[in-house]
């Protein structure tokens, strides 16, 4: 089943784990690092997410908890790109959370990367692109609509996604 074609399988996943091996060698734990640690991002977003609401202890709780699933610990003992595509949507959620707290065009610049990140990663990521829209139109936030910064956060996501979905389409 593993196999690398471009145009079939997004390339950033590939290149993540290209200079991983670069740096750390080439081996079965080498590449088994990449979607641990982007399992452990996912824990730490979740940190991030609830130390706020529940406290520093209860928010590491749900960090391990997130950890201990039997489903996230099958994920990140294969080389499969899941956990990193579910890394870069938990990120791209909480990116969004801070933009529309401060719509600045910084926040809406690192959505974007992470959004970008994730259709890179994986096509299935793309439903995260769809995200910040519908939070501003489910919160009635249409004034974050209407700033130059929400046009940021998309063409940032265009300008580095685009390409490449462009580049490899079937016609």
């Amino acid at each position: 089943y593993p196999f690398f074609a471009v145009g079939y399988w997004a390339p950033f996943y590939y290149m993540v784990t290209a200079l991983a091996s670069l740096i750390l060698g080439i081996g079965r734990a080498q590449a088994l690092l990449v979607s641990a640690l982007a399992a452990a991002g996912s824990a730490a977003l979740l940190v991030i997410l609830l130390r706020k609401r529940c406290g520093l202890v209860v928010a590491s709780c749900a960090g391990f908890l997130f950890l201990s699933l039997p489903e996230v610990q099958h994920w990140f003992t294969a080389v499969m790109t899941d956990e990193m595509v579910a890394f870069f949507c938990l990120a791209a959620g909480v990116r969004l959370l801070i933009y529309l707290d401060r719509p600045t065009a910084a926040n809406a610049g690192f959505c974007g990367v992470c959004c970008a990140c994730a259709v890179l990663t994986k096509y299935s990521g793309a439903f995260i692109c769809l995200v910040p829209a519908a939070t501003c139109l489910l919160l009635r936030r249409f004034d974050i609509m209407k700033k130059p910064s929400f046009i940021i956060l998309h063409a940032t996501f265009a300008a580095l996604a685009g390409p490449w979905i462009l580049a490899t389409m079937k016609e």
